[in-house]
Formats: C-alpha cells, structure tokens, sequence
C-alpha cells in the first residue's frame, strides 16, 4: 500500500511540475510575441498600481474572462485596450448610439473618467474572481528561473529513473547467471 501511495504521490507531482512548466514557458513565449495571454480565454492578471484600490490590491490576482458584449452591464470591473496599454476600470455607464455600444469607465482611484470612448473590441475580459494575496505566488509562477529550476528537477528525476531501471537490470542479469550456475552444478 505504501509503494502504491508513494508512487501515486510522485505522479502527481511530476504532472504538477510539467503543468507548471508548460504554462511559464506558454507565457514567457506569449509575452515575447507580444499576444493575448490567456487560456481558454480566462486570464490572470495583476494590476500593477493603486487605480482600483480598495476593490483591488497590489497584492491581488485577478481572474478575466471574455464575454460577449450583452454579458457587460454597470459596475462591472473590466481589462481593457486604451491604446498600447492594458487597463483595469469600472464600467459607470453603457451608451447606445446608432446600433454602437460605447462605454464609461473609470478606475475607482482616479479623479478623472477615461477619456475616450470605450468600445467592445477594446474589451478584453470581465472580472470574475480575485484572489486575494495571490500575486507573489503568480509572479513566482511566471519565473524564468523557477522555468530553468523544473527543468534541472525534472531531467534529476529522469536520470535517477534510468539509472534505478539499470540498476535493476544488472540485478536481474546477475540472478540469471547465479541461477544458471546454480543449476549447472
């Protein structure tokens, strides 16, 4: 029972540790190319200042989702395209103009309104969760070095694997002949 719970618990584990590779290396590359970072059209972000504070930290990981535009709806907190950059705000108000949906929004630490007129395609997500505090664990997650840190546990692993499964063979061959030598006499 031991072996099968040892053996279930290194599984695991090794899943984990690819998971956790796949998705540093999907992002490090999604990034580079400059692309949408999402997955399943869900995606984590963090803010990176204090535009949405006390609904939002620092500290906090935010969960978006794409949505169509009749899902989008007052006080619903949006990332969104303002030019080359990406930000967080509060829908305050949805205008409809000549079949057009344009947007209000505002960061609820900021004075001012976004200027311009917001419009679904600059839409890239709805927020459906926060989780609160989760940002040093993503940010470690995103590390290159815990990326280059998996791949040294993970060729660890599979050396010691084929030098057990070696091990083993020698073992095997050895009985073999002791069998062998047993037997001839």
């Amino acid at each position: 029972m031991k072996k099968i719970v040892k053996k279930i618990t290194k599984t695991f584990i090794l899943i984990m540790l690819i998971i956790i590779a796949i998705y540093n290396i999907t992002y490090v590359v999604l990034s580079l190319l400059k692309q949408d970072i999402s997955f399943f059209g869900i995606r984590f972000f963090i803010l990176e200042s204090n535009s949405m504070k006390p609904a939002i930290e620092q500290k906090d990981v935010e969960i978006f989702k794409r949505v169509r535009e009749n899902e989008l709806k007052q006080n619903d907190i949006i990332l969104y395209m303002n030019g080359e950059n990406i930000r967080v705000g509060r829908i305050l108000r949805i205008n409809e103009n000549m079949g057009k949906t344009s947007y209000i929004v505002k960061a609820d630490n900021r004075y001012f309104y976004d200027t311009d007129q917001l419009l679904s395609q600059n839409i890239q997500g709805k927020m459906v969760r926060k989780v609160s505090n989760g940002a040093v664990f993503l940010k470690i997650l995103r590390s290159k070095i815990l990326t280059v840190f998996i791949f040294i546990v993970l060729l660890f692993v599979y050396k010691l694997e084929r030098y057990k499964r070696r091990l083993k063979d020698r073992r095997k061959k050895q009985n073999e002949k002791l069998k062998q030598q047993l037997n001839s006499l």
